[in-house]
């Protein structure tokens, strides 16, 4: 096959693969990754990529093909999964420096994960979109700047004016005082 031919698989080919295989790979996804939403997300790009990736597959070798690429989607939702976690957690550190009794400290982390994942949700959208790359995909600065077609200047920019936007919108959460927290103790 030349370079220049196309790598997409038919339509008919597609739907065949789907029907024939769609369960089975669904199955998998839902092992794998222990959340029906996911596997359905990574089952729609694996199919994805079958239509435009699929059309090289030699005869035969669908299955093992499918099955190889739902198990490289699945895993690189489990490493985006990790590092926003590792991301919203360690944002959510920076924002309170107060030291917080015991039984509070996963109550208060959650609820800063959370805060910090609603304040980057808030965001512009051409924000939310350099943020994210960068902490999420862990892309740097110039990649991010060569993908979205925009200079390195620009992309730093955006990159400040977000960090105050999320700083202005988390701020509450620098004033959080121990004392205020009231316990009752037997």
């Amino acid at each position: 096959m030349h370079s220049n031919e196309s790598k997409q698989l038919n339509s008919a080919s597609l739907t065949s693969w789907y029907t024939e295989f769609s369960p089975r790979i669904r199955v998998f996804l839902v092992g794998l990754l222990r959340d029906s939403a996911l596997a359905e997300e990574a089952l729609q790009v694996t199919f994805e990529k079958a239509l435009t990736e699929g059309g090289n597959v030699r005869s035969g070798a669908e299955k093992a093909w499918l099955f190889q690429v739902a198990f490289n989607e699945a895993m690189q939702f489990r490493r985006r999964l990790k590092t926003q976690k590792r991301a919203y957690t360690a944002i959510s550190q920076t924002v309170s420096s107060q030291e917080v009794g015991q039984p509070f400290d996963q109550i208060l982390t959650d609820e800063r994960v959370q805060s910090v994942k609603a304040a980057i949700e808030s965001l512009p959208e051409k924000y939310q979109n350099i943020v994210k790359r960068r902490i999420y995909q862990e892309q740097t600065f110039q990649t991010i700047a060569d993908e979205c077609e925009l200079p390195l200047g620009t992309v730093l920019s955006q990159m400040q004016t977000a960090l105050t936007l999320l700083h202005e919108r988390l701020k509450d959460y620098e004033s959080i005082d121990a004392s205020k927290i009231e316990t009752k103790q037997d």
